[in-house]
């Protein structure tokens, strides 16, 4: 399975299931959970414990909703979703936006919220643990890497340092990491359980 904006382990793919029959097509295989996906050809039904396939997915059989820093993406396209929401740039790539709808969610605690970037949306990389940014830092400094990366209290990297001075190794939230498609930036954010 191929996702533009979704290069994460597929474990990591909400509602993800690998061997499961497709109430749409009959086929067995990979597929989705179709409870939390919007199925226009079964919109009277309870799709709750049915699946549809990677195929039927990519067939546009069924889509799924992604909250953005933009606007909620759905069937509609990208529209306002909360007060807070901020407006699109007038030269945002809303084909980005569309493309998310045949793109599963990322496993989250909360609400997941794909991030844009150069008025694009971006690759879900996965979550990331403090060796994540180490390894992929320049010089092997996670530390700056992360906080870079973070807009949003980027504290959390000291906050969460061993008191015996021992290399962070995990912590106690999951964060998750997007890449941009347009000049490779990459970002993120963390979320509690």
């Amino acid at each position: 399975m191929e996702f533009k904006y979704f290069k994460g382990p597929k474990d990591e793919m909400a509602g993800y299931a690998k061997k499961v029959p497709c109430v749409l097509c009959g086929d067995v295989g990979e597929g989705f959970e179709l409870g939390v996906a919007r199925v226009p050809s079964r919109l009277e039904l309870d799709n709750d414990g049915k699946y549809g396939c990677y195929a039927c997915l990519r067939a546009q059989e069924f889509e799924f909703g992604h909250d953005t820093p933009v606007g909620m993406v759905g069937e509609d396209g990208l529209k306002p979703f909360y007060d807070q929401t901020q407006p699109p740039p007038e030269d945002f790539d809303f084909a980005s936006a569309e493309a998310l709808r045949w793109t599963p969610g990322f496993v989250t605690w909360q609400q997941g919220v794909w991030l844009t970037h150069c008025n694009a949306m971006m690759a879900y990389l996965g979550e990331w643990k403090p060796n994540d940014f180490r390894e992929r830092a320049e010089g092997g400094d996670g530390r700056a890497l992360f906080l870079a990366m973070t807009d949003v209290d980027p504290e959390l990297w000291d906050y969460e340092q061993p008191e015996d001075g021992s290399v962070l190794q995990d912590w106690g939230v999951t964060y998750y990491a997007f890449e941009c498609l347009r000049c490779g930036v990459t970002k993120g954010y963390y979320d509690f359980p």
